[in-house]
């Protein structure tokens, strides 16, 4: 059995797919298993480029119906067999050490459930071009080392602590993080995070890649968020 399984998430991202792919299959720890979830069943071009790069690693699955955002992320908080578990969204990437490193912190903090690393911001310019922002979620300036956050130490730092497209999470605790059906999509992340067991760790080197998309699902109306 592998140590680590790896959700995929993909809706029709034909584009940016193989970047997040890549990044997974680079990765120098290698003890992975993926399952690609295609949230339209049909949308025949993550079957097309699965069978194109060969890889048994990575399983391609396709729900029976458009699954929604809250459905989507519930699958990579799910139990799994492996010790380890993590999500890479389509429009993310992994930078090789992210899962390496992501493990190696929580392998030192066996009190800790999950992790999370910081992450380059970057954004999408017309014709498939990005530019990387120089910016982090997290100024590495004010963030130098790891640390380590308890309730309620999260509502004095930011709206939203952790990043989904940067976490590891142990295995056994993931079952107490599935999401009620009818959560706002905007609110996915700030429900998630009260229902974790703390602390929960921060690892400030920058591991993973957040991606500002020209096209994006989320709500521009954000009186939700408060």
């Amino acid at each position: 059995m592998a140590r680590v399984r790896i959700i995929l998430l993909t809706f029709r991202r034909p584009a940016l797919l193989p970047r997040a792919i890549e990044s997974l299959r680079r990765q120098t720890f290698a003890d992975w298993v993926c399952e690609l979830h295609n949230g339209d069943p049909t949308d025949p071009d993550p079957g097309h480029l699965l069978a194109k790069l060969g890889d048994p690693r990575i399983q391609l699955v396709l729900p029976p119906r458009r699954t929604g955002p809250v459905e989507a992320f519930n699958l990579a908080h799910r139990p799994v067999p492996e010790e380890y578990q993590s999500l890479l969204e389509d429009d993310n990437w992994w930078e090789p050490i992210f899962l390496e490193k992501m493990i190696a912190s929580l392998d030192a903090h066996p009190e800790v459930d999950l992790a999370w690393s910081n992450m380059r911001v970057w954004r999408e310019l017309p014709g498939n071009q990005w530019k990387n922002t120089g910016d982090c979620v997290w100024s590495p300036e004010h963030w130098p080392r790891p640390r380590l956050f308890s309730w309620p130490q999260l509502l004095h730092v930011s709206d939203i602590l952790y990043s989904n497209g940067a976490m590891l999470l142990r295995s056994p605790a993931a079952g107490r993080l599935i999401m009620p059906a009818d959560t706002p999509r905007d609110m996915i992340e700030h429900t998630r995070e009260r229902m974790m067991r703390y602390p929960i760790l921060f690892v400030p080197e920058p591991l993973a890649n957040f991606a500002l998309t020209l096209l994006t699902f989320r709500s521009t109306d954000y009186t939700g968020w408060s």
